[in-house]
């Protein structure tokens, strides 16, 4: 019995009595056919199953077996079943819906706010109209729930971050505890309105019962901008994303990677702010939350950042699970400034950078790339800018474990400029070119990435991220929502330099 299945039969084992009770069933015929048009699914349309060393088909056979011997299947089971398959493939933006699943009737919430600190989850409190306070501060970090390491506790529930990097994933699981009441519940606890908690300063613990809340307690990182201008963005105010610092620091919040059909005005601002930046001392470019979007903002901000003597630069190179080229979505790979290496939009001098390039590349992983479309790239050049100044001043870019997806590609081109340094903390990375798909039976929505993007040194996004140059934790300050720590050191090495 393979580590997937034991620990799947655990968890459905604890489980199952609940989904029993559901009204929503199908019939398990119909189901196992579900999983069989899943497994043609991934066979043929996902990119990731031919990196990932889980054995995806014996999981999901396994899972027909353990259906198989139901008379009908409840859909959460189902749901939860082949959510749990694909979350492990290392696809992270994969994931299985169901549209029509029912709202709780109750929901019941951690009574307190969880952050990451120091590799911990510290149990904080809020106040209104001021800062977090430390819970408890003499055992300050939650260690356990009803006994159980909050580690293996969450674990059936971060899908999600399941196959994240390191700090995103513990951020994932702390956000994902938020929800305590579903969880107690899942795992059958005589009382789902309270809870014990255990807490610890390192050394000694402390055991406790607390309630749950009626009201879902959430941390708010300080620095996080996509929660600080959100209204600015919606109601399309880009002015409150753009300002100096200091009287000679450039300033640029991107909460989210806007395009420019839906926000045309954005752009239009960002350039005339760039042609006031002109002479600062330094730019920060400030992304953390930043949860993605498009690509566009990467190449507007290259265009000033690219130097007019900087040989042009591979950044970037995917290949799709597609064979046939006429059935490449040439749409959705021109958004993302990814081209063959024959392409018009390449010269010469672009794909001399491509053959030296590929010289000393290797990817990380060994795949068939028969399966694959021909190599697609994003090269950057000043020629890319050429209707831009140069903006030869330093630039850091600030991120975090929340830049996703196009945020973490920003982090990832970007790396490596002559004059660009990342500060903060390891982003969550990830780029798949993502497509959904409906099963015929359960009508279950199936996320699955049809690309496999890797950085210059070979490592995909997902799984890994992009590390900074400079490495900035958040403080305590930061924690407890003071200050913005990050924010306040990337000013001082900016004075120091």
């Amino acid at each position: 019995m393979n580590n997937w299945t034991l620990k799947t039969i655990v968890v459905l084992a604890l489980w199952l009595p609940c989904c029993l009770l559901s009204a929503q069933q199908i019939a398990t015929e119909k189901a196992l056919a579900d999983i069989d048009e899943l497994t043609s699914i991934l066979t043929e349309k996902s990119s990731y199953v031919h990196l990932t060393d889980f054995g995806w088909k014996s999981a999901l056979q396994q899972a027909k077996r353990i259906l198989a011997k139901q008379d009908s299947v409840p859909m959460e089971h189902l749901l939860f079943m082949l959510h749990d398959v694909i979350s492990r493939i290392g696809d992270r933006h994969a994931k299985v819906e169901w549209e029509e699943q029912p709202e709780p009737e109750k929901v019941l919430f951690l009574p307190f706010a969880l952050a990451p600190y120091e590799e911990k989850a510290i149990a904080l409190q809020k106040h209104r109209g001021a800062p977090f306070t430390v819970l408890f501060p003499n055992y300050p970090y939650l260690k356990a729930i009803n006994a159980q390491p909050i580690r293996s506790f969450v674990a059936p529930f971060n899908m999600r971050g399941r196959s994240a990097p390191t700090e995103a994933k513990r951020l994932r699981a702390i956000n994902r505890l938020r929800y305590l009441g579903d969880m107690l519940e899942f795992y059958q606890f005589g009382d789902a309105t309270a809870a014990s908690f255990t807490f610890t300063d390192g050394q000694k613990d402390t055991t406790t019962i607390i309630p749950l809340s009626q009201r879902r307690g959430s941390w708010d990182d300080i620095g996080d901008i996509r929660d600080r201008y959100k209204r600015d963005y919606k109601a399309k105010n880009y002015a409150a994303l753009m300002h100096t610092l200091e009287g000679e620091i450039a300033y640029l919040a991107l909460p989210k990677m806007f395009n420019a059909e839906d926000h045309p005005l954005y752009f239009e601002l960002l350039k005339n702010k760039m042609e006031a930046y002109r002479n600062t001392k330094a730019m920060i470019i400030d992304i953390r939350g930043n949860s993605g979007g498009s690509r566009m903002p990467i190449w507007m901000l290259a265009s000033y950042i690219c130097a007019p003597d900087q040989t042009p630069q591979v950044v970037n190179m995917a290949y799709i699970r597609e064979t046939n080229p006429d059935s490449l979505d040439l749409h959705a790979l021109n958004k993302r400034y990814l081209y063959p290496y024959d392409s018009p939009n390449f010269n010469a001098e672009d794909r001399k950078a491509i053959d030296a390039f590929l010289q000393t590349f290797k990817t990380a992983y060994t795949f068939d790339k028969s399966l694959f479309s021909e190599a697609h790239y994003t090269v950057f050049s000043h020629r890319n800018g050429k209707d831009h100044y140069h903006y030869d001043k330093p630039v850091y870019l600030l991120m975090n474990e929340q830049c996703f997806s196009a945020a973490g590609v920003l982090a990832a081109t970007f790396k490596g400029l002559p004059n660009v340094k990342l500060v903060g903390v390891n982003t969550d990375g990830s780029s798949g070119l993502s497509n959904y798909f409906r099963l015929k039976n359960s009508g279950l929505i199936v996320k699955l990435s049809t690309m496999i993007s890797f950085q210059p040194d070979g490592r995909p996004l997902d799984g890994f991220g992009t590390a900074p140059d400079i490495e900035l934790p958040r403080t305590m300050e930061q924690v407890l929502g003071e200050k913005d720590s990050q924010l306040e050191a990337v000013l001082q090495m900016i004075k120091q330099q």
